[in-house]
Parts: structure tokens; sequence; C-alpha cells
């Protein structure tokens, strides 16, 4: 049984297009033999003619509600197929969507510029930006520490933060104390 179960769910598209292609086929033809066994009974009164048509109108109304259901998880199992492409990431197209959503209301409820925006860099990518510009000679030591210091005292920054945290983020608590010890230093020297 369990074979049978993981087949059908393989072939999960092919077992749903199938099925509704039967069920639709079935339908039109109990629709068809209904509506003969009404024309042949329209002689009879009232009582006889739904006697002969209510058994052939039962099985339309189930086989539509079976084909509604099939035609439902073949939709249901197309959309889940696809895949869905992702929009680019731009900070300059998600300025010009929020310059859009200050004068549309449509665009606000959506939150376009959501869609399009680059996420926020996380705390170790700002540091190694900051450690690639130190490298670069495009800051200075003492800028290097301030931008450093920003980040690290940030409180989104889980444990380094300036609210006596473990220092357990990824090894920043290090730089926070070699600065120290370097401060020490320093203030030694100019005694």
């Amino acid at each position: 049984m369990l074979g049978v179960t993981t087949w059908v769910r393989r072939h999960l598209l092919g077992v749903l297009t199938l099925s509704l292609v039967v069920v639709t086929v079935l339908l039109f033809g109990v629709l068809g033999l209904g509506a003969l066994v009404a024309v042949a009974s329209s002689g009879a009164s009232v009582s006889a003619l739904l006697g002969a048509v209510l058994p052939w109108a039962a099985a339309a109304v189930l086989l539509t509600a079976l084909a509604v259901g099939l035609f439902v998880g073949l939709l249901w199992t197309l959309v889940s197929r696809l895949s869905v492409p992702r929009l680019p990431r731009s900070q300059r197209a998600a300025d010009l969507l929020a310059r859009v959503e200050r004068h549309s209301g449509v665009a606000r409820s959506v939150n376009a510029s959501g869609f399009v925006a680059p996420p926020e860099p996380t705390p170790d990518e700002r540091i190694g930006d900051l450690r690639r510009r130190y490298v670069d000679d495009d800051l200075t030591e003492d800028e290097l520490e301030r931008h450093l210091d920003a980040v690290l005292d940030d409180p989104t920054v889980a444990g380094a933060g300036g609210s006596g945290g473990s220092g357990s983020h990824g090894g920043h608590s290090s730089y926070r104390s070699g600065r120290r010890s370097r401060d020490r230093g320093r203030m030694h020297r100019r005694r």
C-alpha cells in the first residue's frame, strides 16, 4: 500500500488530470442520459418524471462536486509546483518605490518598496565591510574603532552590545578586549 501512495504522490499532476478527464466524461454522459430519460418521460405525470430523473440529477450533482474538487486540487498542485522568481533587490528601486508610496495609497498598502529593498546587512557583514575598508586605507584606525563601536553597541547584536552582554558574538569580544589593552598601553606611554 505504501508503494501505491508514493507512486500517486510522485505522479499527482497526471493522476489529477486523468481523474478530472474521466469524471468530466462521466458527468456529460450522466447529463446526456438524464436528458434522454427526461424527454422519454415527458408525457408522464410530474411524479413519474421526477422519479425517473432524480437519480440522474443526484449522480450529476455528485459528479459535479467531484469534478470541482479535482479541478481545485489540480490548480493547487500546479500553483505549488511553479517556482516564483525572486525580484531583484535594489536600494535604488526601493527608494523610487518609497517615493511612489508617499503619493499612492495602493502602493503604500502593498508595501511595494519592501519587496525590492535589499536586506539589512548582518553585524558580521558590517564588520567585514569595515575591515575591508580599513585594509584598503579608506578608514583610519580611529574611524575603524568608532564604526566598530557603533556596530558592537547596536542592540541587535546579540551578546556584544554595551549593555553588559556576554560578548559571545562571533569573536567580537576579542576586538573589545584587544582594544582596551591597546588603550591602556597608550595611557602608560603618555605618562
